[in-house]
């Protein structure tokens, strides 16, 4: 039988608002929606549910508190879209593509990196975590036991000449196991034992439980276990102030204000944006059956880096927003659209309780864009720090779950030797190294990247389905982006449609 909770969730599903006016329960259903037992349903939860939509005070502001005990757990906006696609479209199976992995130099403890690996899945409820079905409803479900795949695997004995390219392939092996995300384990590890002193390290999860943010975080406390299991201290860190379902239970009971407050934001900005903004395609593209990602990085260098952060410095902005002026110049001269809609992948952790949590989190916010043939850079920069502010200021709690645009814009503010230098690992003798490992990418929808900023100069790794993108096309599009860069460094109140010429 349906809760007060669960009856609200499925009713927003479906279109259904329901507030509270003048003491009042009401709603607005789309014709023919609901049926005469949901109506039954809200009459006989009515006490239940106004108590619900009072206390539904949407505020970034405002603190998450922790769930009650014996709370059902829901799943997130984000993480409903993805069990629907799974489910619909993928038959109900997934592919480790959140995984990452980590080259360990020096004498691994393999025992006592078990135990910290323990100990992180204790602390984070995230990666303990079953979707099941019930009554009809995918939920989150915790095991207490901290049970997940581990293996080592020792391939020492292989030639020094191909043992990388056994390795490589041994790991993509491993990620690309399809699971049921219905029923399988959404955590995984795998060890492989090159020599004595190098070991590779591979946590596979599942998308629905993690996002890029969250494998950082789980990296920093694997090692930070491990350094107290070599001095000889108990494996313990601090509770966390929030765990992932936590925040699926605010965000479900916050999702009655969140549309009152924000809908008809997002609504309004998006009404009359193009239905669809694509990235053309080689002609002779194909359609593969299982695509895998490939990558190329596009690097700007150290001066061309100094005068774009010195444009952020004195339009005192971030530098992420004169990069994404950067990108949406380049992409509307690639797609050949004036009217834009940038898909801003946010990492959603705008709260302190959030910083330390494993979890899907991210977030899009979407950009609307016009480029006019009068706009200078400095006009575009501006109009977008606008733009964002706004957008900022209204969530989107994954809304549109159709993303109406293949214009996808990725920041990492911690990216390539930043990465390396924030987690290089001293043991108790600093004998042990912990370096990045690649992995095999996803396949993108299309093509993606992911700009960084580093000691080296600001750079993106782009992302990209070779099926569609010819190498040379990819390279191309970097050239475009450097080009706009260049122009824009060099030229701030220059027209932006003075460089589309070129």
């Amino acid at each position: 039988m349906q809760n007060a909770s669960d009856l609200l969730c499925s009713l927003h599903r479906k279109g259904v608002k329901v507030w509270v006016e003048n003491e009042r329960l009401r709603f607005r259903a789309p014709r023919d929606t609901l049926l005469p037992e949901e109506l039954a349903r809200l009459g006989a939860l009515k006490a239940e549910i106004i108590e619900l939509l009072d206390q539904m005070e949407f505020s970034k502001d405002a603190p998450l508190k922790r769930r009650a005990d014996g709370c059902l757990v829901p799943l997130t906006a984000h993480q409903l879209g993805t069990w629907n696609h799974f489910i619909e479209e993928a038959a109900g199976l997934s592919v480790r593509w959140s995984s990452f992995a980590m080259r360990v130099l020096g004498p691994l403890d393999v025992n006592l990196l078990k135990r910290s690996i323990d100990a992180a899945v204790w602390r984070h409820e995230s990666i303990r975590t079953k979707i099941v079905v019930v009554e009809g409803i995918p939920r989150q479900q915790i095991d207490v036991a901290c049970e997940y795949e581990w293996d080592v695997i020792d391939i020492s004995d292989v030639s020094p000449k191909t043992i990388e390219g056994e390795l490589k392939q041994l790991a993509e092996d491993f990620v690309r196991v399809k699971i049921d995300i219905s029923s399988g384990q959404l955590f995984a590890v795998r060890v492989f034992r090159l020599s004595n002193c190098e070991h590779v390290l591979i946590l596979a999860l599942d998308h629905i439980i993690t996002d890029g943010f969250s494998n950082g975080v789980l990296a920093k406390d694997i090692w930070a276990l491990y350094r107290q299991g070599e001095q000889g201290l108990p494996l313990l860190l601090p509770e966390l102030p929030l765990q992932f379902a936590d925040y699926a239970v605010w965000q479900q009971r916050a999702y009655g204000a969140w549309l009152q407050n924000h809908e008809a934001y997002w609504r309004g900005r998006l009404t009359g944006s193009p239905q669809r903004i694509q990235i053309p395609v080689r002609d002779d593209s194909w359609q593969a059956k299982d695509p895998v990602g490939a990558e190329l990085e596009i690097t700007f260098g150290n001066a061309l880096s100094a005068k774009l952060r010195e444009i952020a410095r004195r339009e005192r902005t971030l530098l992420a927003m004169v990069v994404l002026t950067v990108y949406a110049a380049t992409m509307s001269r690639w797609c050949n659209e004036r009217n834009l809609v940038i898909a801003f992948i946010s990492n959603g952790r705008n709260r302190s309780e959030l910083q330390g949590m494993v979890g899907l989190v991210a977030d899009p916010l979407f950009l609307r864009l016009e480029i006019t043939k009068e706009d200078n850079f400095i006009d575009l920069l501006r109009r977008l720090i606008v733009e964002f502010r706004s957008a900022y200021d209204h969530p989107t709690f994954c809304w549109v779950q159709c993303c109406p645009t293949d214009v996808r814009f990725n920041w990492l503010p911690d990216h390539g030797a930043k990465w390396v230098k924030d987690h290089y690992l001293h043991g108790s003798d600093n004998r042990l190294v912990v370096l990045p490992f690649s992995l095999p990418r996803p396949a993108p929808l299309k093509l993606i990247p992911a700009f960084y900023n580093s000691d080296t100069g600001i750079g993106a790794n782009v992302m990209y389905r070779p099926d569609l993108f010819a190498l040379s096309t990819v390279e191309r599009f970097g050239g475009d982006l450097r080009l706009f860069a260049e122009e824009f460094s060099r030229r701030p109140l220059c027209r932006v449609e003075s460089v589309f010429g070129r």
